[in-house]
């Protein structure tokens, strides 16, 4: 689970970037709704535990974190290949 301050960020990259290299998911909507439902729970979570550095991103952020995994394969990370 992404928390703030814990490596959120690179959790939900690496995720985003799995599932478009393993599944072949190249589709920018497909892979912002799927960011957009997790942002969701953590917005739940950030209300049920405040203290416990659960930050949902914003909406600009989300579209930044898949923009990499959408840009296409990258070489280190070919599909099959976390």
């Amino acid at each position: 689970m992404s928390r703030s301050g814990h490596g959120g960020h690179s959790v939900l990259f690496r995720h985003l970037r799995a599932v478009a290299n393993d599944f072949l998911i190249r589709e920018r909507a497909a892979l912002l709704e799927l960011a957009q439902r997790y942002n969701a729970r953590i917005a739940s979570l950030s209300t049920a535990r405040p203290d416990d550095g659960f930050e949902p991103w914003s909406a600009a952020d989300l579209e930044h974190k898949v923009d990499e995994p959408c840009s296409g394969i990258a070489p280190e990370y070919p599909p099959g290949r976390d």
